[in-house]
């Protein structure tokens, strides 16, 4: 069905604007505020807030500033929510009357990957698209031109001319874009500190993606709940490793260890003697007996000492 008819009604009132009621400038009358963009030259728009956009409650979207140049006039819309604008060119030479033209923001560079995240660095943003996207539909020029000399712009200010909220689709926080796998970096035996660094594994990943569960894990989807779960659990899925699992093609052991923990293995450790543990064990010679440590090669000698001891048989004198 065609729009023009209410195309035709919208370039006799403020929409899709809405009404200014009172004055946001006291310099300025409400006839003067609204001089500064005639009801016909805008008719319609529309507007989608995507994920970057970040829209929310007490964010708006407004027409910030008007430049023309000769016949060509372009219209700058901003968002309270993010810096990327919507910028639409008409040329009134020769545009049609009820003309339609979609935008899309520019991205404006943002945080991009690291090989190490602390907990408090917000998390890598996976972007191919503007933050928003949104459509305009013009009507008649004759009065704006005669508003904007050649060469000149208007701005407005922010919030003057805003846009109604029935015309914004917001998606923010709606659906998934990608993936990012991350690790919390290894903690190494000869770093006593609580590290809160994570590691990227993979980032961005998207299409059809699949869950496998890897050493020590289930996953289980929940149909009901539409989520699906994550669970640790000895021997799940692959099992438990045999060797260290690498967190990154490129990690390395510290200070050529065989080890990526930079210590020994579970194995490789003593953890009872004479049904005896605990974190701190003293072994110390009684009679007869001394023990001695050989920290170079991480030994304990343990020797027969009968000196403490009176010799039988011995000759008196």
């Amino acid at each position: 069905m065609s729009r023009a008819p209410a195309y035709n009604e919208n370039q006799y009132r403020d929409y899709p604007f809405i009404t200014v009621v009172e004055p946001i400038d006291s310099n300025f009358s409400n006839a003067a505020l609204f001089e500064h963009l005639p009801s016909a030259a805008i008719v319609d728009f529309g507007c989608i807030m995507d994920l970057d956009a970040e829209f929310g409650e007490g964010d708006y979207v407004y027409l910030s500033r008007i430049e023309r140049a000769g016949a060509i006039l372009t219209f700058y819309f901003s968002c309270t929510s993010t810096l990327e604008q919507l910028v639409f060119t008409r040329n009134t030479a020769t545009v049609a009357e009820w003309a339609i033209e979609w935008a899309e923001s520019d991205i404006i560079a943002g945080p991009s990957y690291d090989s190490s995240i602390s907990d408090n660095t917000p998390a890598p943003i996976c972007r191919t698209q503007g933050a928003w996207r949104g459509f305009l539909v013009t009507g008649k020029f004759d009065e704006l031109l005669a508003l904007v000399p050649d060469g000149s712009d208007i701005t407005f200010a922010a919030g003057l001319w805003q846009i109604e909220p029935a015309k914004i689709q917001n998606i923010y926080k709606h659906y998934v874009r990608s993936v990012t796998v991350l690790n919390r970096k290894r903690t190494i035996v000869t770093d006593a500190t609580i590290n809160s660094e994570v590691v990227v594994y993979a980032a961005c990943l998207d299409g059809n993606l699949q869950f496998k569960e890897g050493y020590n894990c289930s996953i289980l989807q929940d149909n009901a709940g539409n989520r699906i779960l994550f669970r640790g659990v000895v021997g799940a899925g692959q099992g438990e490793p045999c060797q260290e699992v690498s967190q990154s093609s490129g990690e390395a052991p510290p200070d050529d260890n065989p080890y990526l923990t930079g210590g020994p293995r579970c194995g490789d450790v003593l953890k009872t003697i004479n049904g005896k543990g605990g974190k701190s064990i003293t072994i110390k010679g009684g009679p007869g007996f001394t023990v001695t440590a050989e920290p170079a090669n991480s030994t304990l000698v343990i020797t027969r000492d009968l000196s403490q001891f009176t010799r039988c048989g011995a000759e008196v004198t």
